[in-house]
């Protein structure tokens, strides 16, 4: 999911020196080897000598809670966003995809999501995003944090109806990304907005 390139003899014999302090603990190589991994790229990182270059992410994630500030959006979100997440469910595997360029100063990238709205129809919406990347010092998990910056014309938004991103927050472990985004919906057919929470485990998809 990252990818580091160490090019610099320093970063080899920090490694190495990270390896020796570890030897004496009844752990696994394997334990050590990810505790290592982590403890150097979190040096690195706030160092700003180096981080990593990338986090791509696809797979499922499912509304949580659905509310509304108008009677139309309440009475929409069992009626017929329920009944779009059931037929996306039928239709699509995954509907979470995020690729994002990381440094010592943040993230961007997008953040593609296909979401049902207030027809029980489900549309495409590809968001532009920056934000914050936090990495955990020793078996802590690494923060990633995000916002909206812009949108791609996509079938949703050609269509009239509108999605944007309110929040945006995942944890990264080892074993895959957990998280939690929000996301508001509007149509010109319904009166008022929407909110939709979505969460979403890699871990039972990677």
């Amino acid at each position: 999911m990252r990818k580091l390139f160490l090019t610099l003899p320093l970063l080899f014999a920090l490694t190495l020196q990270l390896t020796n302090c570890k030897a004496g603990d009844e752990t696994t190589p394997e334990q050590d080897q990810d505790f290592e991994d982590q403890v150097l790229q979190a040096f690195l990182f706030s160092s700003g000598v180096l981080g990593p270059n990338g986090i791509v992410w696809n797979g499922a994630a499912s509304i949580e809670q659905c509310s509304g500030n108008t009677t139309d959006t309440l009475l929409a979100c069992p009626l017929l966003i329920n009944k779009g997440e059931e037929v996306l469910a039928d239709t699509l595997n995954n509907n979470l995809n995020f690729s994002l360029g990381v440094s010592s100063t943040g993230v961007t990238g997008r953040l593609y999501l296909v979401s049902p709205h207030y027809n029980s129809a489900f549309y495409p919406y590809e968001l532009q995003v920056n934000g914050t990347y936090q990495p955990g010092a020793e078996y802590q998990t690494n923060i990633i944090s995000l916002g909206q910056t812009g949108e791609t014309p996509l079938i949703g938004t050609l269509s009239g109806f509108a999605l944007r991103l309110t929040s945006f927050r995942a944890e990264e472990r080892p074993t895959g990304i957990k998280g939690q985004l929000t996301v508001e919906i509007t149509s010109g057919i319904t009166t008022g907005t929407g909110t939709l929470i979505y969460n979403f485990d890699s871990e039972q998809v990677l």
